[in-house]
């Protein structure tokens, strides 16, 4: 006899259950619909790509990602570890068909060779919007301000946008005097403050080769607090000094809180934070991370930033590009509300002489595109099939017995309420419209 195999998920991987899914693919409606009305339109792409395309030859990236395909492949072929990249291929193999400047969505699944934790997965749902072809800091307020409006549409609570800019920290490296080379590990070493703190990033720093004075100065920067975002980057400017990179780094900013004002984005939502890094090195100007403030041992639940180098990867042009990521499964897990709300129709089918009647009124209910499913089990009580529709999160169960067959009308039940209506058949649609 064969041995039943435990039907175990691997580390890292998670399997959504209706309930679950029904809410996540309510997230996506939502992101959807804000993407859309911001201009955006979608694109999709394989989940397969070429490991060069992937790694542009990094190899810390190519320590993270899935190979995959027949043995010969395995070397050749990986799984996407995020959207951006293969967004820059495709931009790169139709520059014809993509008119710039381009808005643009996807959602998909990509997958990370990490070590699982709390909010970090394996595998995990992205959803990107990309402004291609534009350097206009206006472009980044617009990003910005529909990372805002995503977060308020999903009502996820208190949030806060953190800001920085990558050309800040650029001239921050020129100020502190490191190694240009070393920038990179530098940066990733401060993308950790917000999960170690700083003095388990000051023990990094020190390892790297950072004496104690390029350590303070680094640690004033990180740590400048003002109330007022211009006078952060004021401060900012007074640290460092004369570094081109930098000042043209900090107008940036400027103007990006001048636009984030006249597009009225409370400011209780977003902040100027120079100790914001994100840890890809593709980034190449303004930056941000989206933290819930009940929630923040969660981590970034949104985040993205200018990467104007990406796209050149793959072609002699250079073409400016900034966008970001909704970290779905990680926004998902956060959430403090998970409750499903009510929806659709349940007709009752625990009459045999009605299921004619039953299959009538299913078949007009649809035809009208409302949600609508008729009882199929073995329960053939009133009390078990009502009971049924309650744990399947129906709003509303409509009775068909053969004391409603012999008065022409139906029993319509809103189960939210649990207020019963006797309904005539010409009025049933309209009714169960009103009741859903």
């Amino acid at each position: 006899m064969t041995k039943n195999i435990k039907p175990e998920l691997p580390g890292g991987f998670q399997d959504y259950l209706p309930k679950d899914q029904k809410i996540r693919s309510n997230m996506i409606n939502n992101i959807r619909d804000s993407f859309e009305n911001f201009g955006f339109q979608p694109l999709d792409t394989p989940a397969v790509e070429r490991r060069e395309v992937l790694t542009g030859g990094d190899e810390n990236f190519d320590k993270q990602i899935f190979g995959v395909g027949i043995e010969e492949e395995k070397n050749k072929l990986a799984l996407r570890f995020d959207l951006t990249v293969p967004l820059a291929r495709v931009v790169s193999a139709y520059p014809q068909d993509i008119k710039k400047p381009a808005k643009l969505y996807r959602f998909g699944r990509v997958w990370r060779g990490e070590k699982p934790q709390a909010g970090r997965y394996r595998e995990f749902t992205q959803c990107d919007a990309d402004i291609i072809g534009s350097d206009s800091v206006l472009s980044d307020a617009e990003s910005i301000a529909l990372a805002y409006k995503i977060m308020k549409n999903l009502e996820v609570g208190e949030f806060v946008i953190r800001i920085n800019n990558r050309k800040i920290l650029n001239g921050l490296c020129e100020t502190v005097g490191f190694q240009k080379q070393k920038a990179p590990e530098i940066f990733r070493s401060l993308d950790k403050l917000e999960k170690i703190g700083w003095d388990k990033v000051k023990k990094e720093l020190k390892d790297k080769g950072l004496n104690k004075n390029q350590l303070s100065q680094i640690k004033e920067f990180i740590y400048i607090d003002y109330d007022q975002p211009i006078e952060k980057c004021e401060k900012a400017q007074s640290i460092i000094g004369d570094s081109k990179i930098g000042r043209e780094g900090i107008e940036e900013t400027k103007k990006l809180v001048k636009f984030l004002e006249i597009m009225k984005i409370p400011q209780e939502f977003w902040k100027i934070d120079f100790s914001i890094v994100r840890g890809l090195d593709y980034y190449t100007g303004i930056v941000f991370e989206t933290f819930l403030k009940e929630n923040k041992e969660l981590g970034s639940v949104l985040a993205g930033g200018r990467y104007d180098g990406l796209i050149k990867r793959f072609s002699n042009n250079k073409v400016p590009a900034v966008g970001f990521s909704v970290g779905l499964d990680r926004l998902y897990s956060g959430l403090k509300n998970k409750e499903e709300n009510k929806s659709g129709v349940m007709i009752l089918n625990f009459e045999k002489s009605a299921e004619d009647k039953v299959l009538e009124t299913l078949f007009k209910l649809r035809e009208e595109n409302i949600p609508s499913e008729v009882y199929l089990g073995d329960d053939s009580t009133l009390k078990g099939q009502l009971s049924y529709a309650v744990s399947k999160n129906n709003k509303v169960v409509i009775i068909i017995g053969k004391k409603e067959i012999s008065n022409d009308n139906f029993a319509v039940k809103n189960l939210e309420i649990e207020k019963q209506y006797t309904v005539s058949s010409d009025d049933l649609i309209e009714k169960v419209k009103e009741l859903i």
